[in-house]
């Protein structure tokens, strides 16, 4: 009881300094000689001697030194800790660890306060994400695609194919662009079996060549009559004589 008893002493005196077990497996915990002999009532000679011998141990010992949990240790002290001292030990902890300590809010306060030191313990189990409360409706399951020897029943079979009407834009797109009528080769209006027979036939039986016509002269233009001449009027002079209209040009 009296070693337990010291042993939780000195680890409650020594939380803010790296400790560890050796791996030979006996326990090397460094702590604060001086806080240790003021509670126990050493002298100081005697420290001051201890502690020399400390520091030569931890060099030689430093590379050998793996550090445990202080939680642990500290949960077998046979006295009351305070809060303090545990989020201290709870800080270096998980920095021996490697994980990112929480900060010290009304949670932490209350597990430790309660001893309860799980919260180093690793979780074996990772928490399963949550499930949605609301389940989703089941969907029906597909229907099983025949085999490609099995027959088709009446209900499977598909529906005949309804002739869709075309709709009024079809037509437009169906229909040729004006510019491409207009650059396409007019066709005969006859089709291939009316065409004339005599079209078929040779070209000097079908149409045969004529002689060319003679060019005739081009006709001469009318001209007036010629007023007659004063011997003429000589010679008529036993007829009557016609009134004359007078010329156009002279009218006036």
């Amino acid at each position: 009881m009296l070693a337990g008893s010291l042993h939780a002493a000195i680890v409650a005196c020594a939380y803010d300094v790296p400790f560890g077990y050796l791996d030979t497996g006996f326990v090397d915990i460094p702590f604060k000689w001086r806080d240790f002999s003021a509670l126990v009532g050493i002298g100081t000679s005697f420290c001051d001697c201890v502690a020399d011998a400390r520091a030569i141990y931890e060099q030689v010992n430093r590379p050998r030194l793996r550090k445990p949990p202080l939680l642990p240790m500290l949960a077998v002290a046979p006295f009351s800790v305070r809060l303090e001292m545990l989020l201290k030990a709870y800080h270096y902890d998980m920095q021996n660890l490697g994980r990112a300590s929480a900060p010290y809010g009304a949670h932490l306060t209350a597990v430790l306060g309660r001893r309860d030191y799980t919260l180093l313990e690793p979780d074996p189990k990772p928490p399963e994400a949550p499930q949605d409360p609301v389940a989703p409706a089941e969907d029906p399951l597909p229907e099983p695609s025949p085999a490609p020897d099995e027959p088709r029943t009446s209900e499977e079979e598909t529906p005949p194919e309804q002739e869709v009407a075309p709709s009024a834009a079809e037509p437009e797109a169906a229909a040729p662009p004006p510019e491409a009528a207009e650059q396409a080769p007019e066709q005969p209006a006859h089709p291939p079996e009316t065409q004339d027979p005599l079209s078929e036939a040779e070209p000097e039986t079908a149409h045969p060549i004529q002689p060319e016509a003679p060019m005739e002269a081009p006709a001469e233009p009318e001209r007036p009559d010629p007023e007659p001449a004063p011997e003429d009027e000589a010679s008529t002079a036993g007829e009557p004589a016609r009134p004359t209209s007078p010329r156009p040009d002279t009218a006036g």
